[in-house]
């Protein structure tokens, strides 16, 4: 018997309907292609990154849908305007719901506003006409269903909340923080230190099973120290895609391999083409630019200390050494949450700074003690610069008492940017020189143009110590005979 027209036509829509689902549920990036019309008035414009990100975080989701463990949390650096937040915190709860309506969700932001209407606009597409010709399964329950939070009639469940905030009682299987810190709060220390605990204390014992339960965290990149610096800077496992707008010399494309995808050096033709970038370098200025777009809280240029400040020499000068100098910038306590130790060596010519060396290491105090006299022993010098300051005070009361290291007790008067803004003239002025060859020297000069927004600020603190000191015109008179230094017990002279 054959079917009628209109028999024909409603197996014929089974069929599509029946692919479409079957195309949704195997695919992340073709839901998202799908579910776009009901959450954005925008045409769909398609870029690799988006379905790069998709294909890449989801098998991880597929991993915890069969509630098998984790194979690691997820940190995601990309620029604002790049569709992240779509893919995130919108479309990646709802297609985890077509397979795990039973799972639960912890979503966040900076700001609650941002977390609950992120949250609405992915409800739009589980109670949208769309999404239930598809799967019909998934209904809401009355008396859950609000903005920052809503659940299911299957067990599953989505929990907002602010950074900072109470969650008291919500555990969940996937966790998704998009934008922990606001961009225009970058230089707040309080602001990103907050967040960091928040992710450790309160978040941390929000998962139904420390096994399975999957962080993802989506931010661009704010200073060394953000949330993503932090968690990168465990000791854990952590997947980390790092996809900048623009290819650089910085090269902090992860994984590498992601670097074919881009056309002409840029991430996205579309949504941020040369003009845009442009546009952008000069509304956010270059140390923004540089974390916000290029995912590189060290800005290019450098933020205080500029990287074309900088000046090289092949052969020491041939004219008179002024002095030679050590300056140390002390800390007592291994770890690496703990600051390190740091030295910076240089000669001191009329010509200017010759820097020789630099060093910096976490160390305890008897360890710290002896660097200072094999460092001395093995440079020489004048004059040892040490912080009189807490951590510095009992390494200078032993030196002099016990060797003939020139210690020099050098106060502190202003805070760290202050003094750096301090010595940026005699720098600037093309008179601080560094050894072309030597291998510390791209790192040096990485640190200091990264200089505040890094996480070891000690390098800087040794060098503008030593550049302050200059600038004063201190001076004693040159005396590095018969110098004695003791090592372990042993007393040396040279």
């Amino acid at each position: 018997m054959s079917l009628t027209a209109t028999e024909d036509r409603n197996l014929e829509v089974w069929a599509y309907m029946a692919l479409e689902r079957r195309r949704c549920e195997e695919s992340l990036y073709y839901f998202l292609k799908y579910m776009w019309p009901v959450v954005v008035g925008d045409e769909f414009i398609d870029n690799w990154h988006i379905r790069y990100l998709c294909d890449t975080i989801q098998p991880h989701l597929e991993r915890v849908i069969r509630r098998e463990p984790k194979e690691c949390d997820i940190v995601i650096n990309v620029p604002p305007g790049s569709t992240k937040t779509l893919i995130f915190s919108i479309m990646i709860p709802a297609w985890v719901w077509i397979k795990d309506p039973a799972g639960r969700f912890i979503t966040g932001s900076y700001e609650s506003k941002l977390a609950n209407e992120s949250a609405v606009r992915s409800r739009d597409i589980l109670k949208s006409e769309k999404f239930k010709d598809l799967w019909g399964h998934v209904e809401f329950k009355s008396d859950m269903d609000m903005k920052s939070g809503y659940a299911n009639t299957l067990n599953g469940a989505r929990k907002t909340c602010s950074i900072g905030g109470n969650i008291t009682g919500s555990h969940a299987h996937y966790i998704i923080i998009d934008d922990p810190l606001n961009p225009k709060k970058i230089a707040s220390e309080v602001e990103k230190q907050g967040a960091n605990d928040w992710l450790d204390k309160t978040l941390s014992t929000r998962k139904v099973d420390k096994l399975v339960t999957l962080t993802i965290l989506i931010m661009q990149r704010l200073g060394e120290d953000d949330c993503s610096g932090h968690m990168l800077g465990k000791d854990k496992k952590v997947l980390h895609i790092c996809l900048p707008g623009e290819i650089t010399e910085l090269g902090n494309v992860s994984p590498p391999e992601a670097e074919r995808y881009y056309f002409n050096g840029l991430m996205d033709v579309h949504r941020m083409n040369r003009f845009v970038l442009d546009e952008l370098k000069i509304d956010l200025g270059s140390r923004e630019y540089a974390g916000q777009i290029l995912q590189h809280p060290a800005a290019v240029e450098g933020s205080i200390f500029k990287r074309e400040w900088w000046r090289y020499y092949d052969q020491l000068p041939n004219e008179p050494l002024l002095m030679k100098l050590h300056s140390w910038d002390t800390a007592f306590k291994k770890g690496k949450e703990n600051a390190k130790n740091a030295l910076v060596v240089a000669n001191w010519y009329k010509s200017g700074l010759y820097l020789l060396d630099t060093f910096q290491e976490h160390m305890d105090f008897p360890e710290l003690e002896n660097e200072v006299q094999l460092k001395y022993s093995k440079h020489g010098g004048h004059s040892v610069l040490i912080e009189d300051k807490a951590s510095g005070q009992d390494l200078i009361a032993i030196l002099k008492k016990e060797t003939d290291v020139p210690v020099v007790p050098v106060k502190v008067e202003m805070d760290k940017e202050a003094r750096a803004h301090a010595s940026t003239a005699y720098i600037e002025a093309g008179n601080v020189f560094l050894p072309a060859r030597a291998g510390w020297v791209s790192d040096f000069v990485d640190t200091m143009a990264g200089f505040p927004d890094i996480k070891y600020k000690d390098i800087v603190d040794a060098f503008v110590q030593l550049v302050l000191w200059v600038m004063r015109g201190r001076t004693t008179e040159p005396k590095i005979s018969s110098r004695r230094v003791r090592l372990k017990g042993n007393l040396m002279r040279f």
